[in-house]
């Protein structure tokens, strides 16, 4: 506020470019007499990333129902499961049947608990977290906690599943329960609904550059030193906001993930041999792949290469010499996993919303079965 009041009452225009140079140099001036030092901001409570909660075994379990449940819940919601892909569309969709079921508000919280409903809520949240990079988040009934606050009876986010984004400066939070009780809130109130489920993205950001580099980091996937490099290369677009398929691009640009394109390519047989040797690279010398061959019918039906010395054989299927066999790599990919003893990191498929501009390539990010847990949660990704 110093800062702004001072730039009101100078009107030069240049108040903040000269704090900033200011700032800049005494930063550069503290480094050079203690290397090593960065400088660290003081948290801006509401405003600043924070971790996200620890889950809770209520929702622990609940998000395990509702998954299980899915496929019969889509049958019964959406008349088929043709229509579910977690695309922002589909949401049109899920409020038009939520009207058709529910005529009055008191209609709807008789349900709240019943399949339907919890599956609505489930979907919302997951449209928000695979779209955006959200987490879902619970807060336990607490019988310490002030009226009110976190964790007490009259506070709205107790005991509700809601889906957050702790980790993002800003970020949006929303209860599902509570965006779908609004359609008939807002109708019974106004006559019709302002917008609709699909308007309520608007206040969650999708992830950037800046915050998968900060992700990684943060669990030790990259060093700083590597995310401060990547962000440096892309300093125009770090703080874009990147669309589901993008965001798998953004790992692999951080060095943690490879990827086949779905596109034609020049050289089967070197697209081929790419995509192992930067697997392989990747295991940090666990495992090397040589003698790569592409070999037999009109473009090549056998695939061979050697994993430590070992002569590996996959058969893969071709249509012509420009397209990859994509489900080949999905089964030869596993083969560049390091031994089970020596490394618990593994090749996992990520799988994403396909938005209308989306490319079709594929992606494999190598984690340990704890890191794909946190990407899944916080990037909206699915790894298999």
């Amino acid at each position: 506020m110093l800062l702004i009041s001072y730039a009101l009452r100078v009107r030069t225009g240049t108040a903040f470019a000269e704090e900033a140079e200011r700032l800049r140099q005494a930063v550069t001036a503290r480094q050079q007499e203690i290397p090593g030092w960065q400088p660290v901001k003081e948290h801006t409570p509401h405003v600043d990333p924070r971790l996200p909660l620890p889950e809770d075994p209520v929702l622990t379990a609940w998000l395990a129902e509702r998954k299980e449940a899915l496929s019969g819940w889509v049958e019964d919601a959406f008349a088929g499961a043709w229509r579910w892909n977690f695309h922002p569309d589909t949401l049109d969709w899920l409020e038009a049947v939520v009207k058709q079921r529910f005529a009055t508000v008191e209609e709807f919280d008789a349900a709240r608990d019943e399949p339907f409903v919890q599956g609505a809520c489930w979907y919302l949240g997951e449209v928000i977290r695979r779209n955006k990079g959200a987490v879902w988040q619970y807060i336990p009934f607490d019988p310490d906690a002030e009226p009110w606050a976190l964790g007490s009876r009259e506070n709205v986010w107790t005991e509700v599943p809601f889906v957050d984004q702790p980790d993002k400066r800003i970020g949006g939070a929303a209860i599902p329960l509570g965006y779908l009780r609004e359609l008939l809130l807002d109708e019974e109130v106004h006559g019709e609904r302002q917008g609709g489920l699909r308007d309520e993205l608007f206040w969650f950001r999708a992830s950037s550059y800046a915050h998968v580099g900060a992700l990684l980091t943060r669990m030790g996937m990259v060093s700083r030193e590597k995310a401060d490099s990547v962000l440096a290369e892309c300093a125009a677009f770090a703080h874009h906001e990147l669309t589901p398929h993008e965001v798998p691009g953004a790992l692999e640009e951080f060095g943690v993930a490879i990827s086949a394109h779905a596109d034609g390519v020049d050289d089967l047989e070197g697209s081929y041999t790419r995509i192992l040797e930067e697997a392989a690279a990747l295991t940090d010398g666990a495992v090397t792949i040589t003698d790569v061959r592409l070999h037999g019918g009109e473009y090549g039906e056998t695939l061979e290469f050697a994993r430590n010395g070992v002569p590996v054989t996959q058969d893969t299927e071709h249509r012509s010499h420009k397209y990859l066999d994509h489900l080949a790599i999905m089964e030869f990919i596993d083969h560049v996993d390091p031994d089970p003893g020596d490394d618990a990191r593994r090749f996992h498929q990520v799988q994403f919303v396909y938005l209308r501009e989306a490319n079709y390539d594929s992606y494999y990010v190598f984690t340990t079965p704890e890191q794909a847990t946190v990407l899944e949660k916080e990037l909206g990704l699915d790894l298999h």
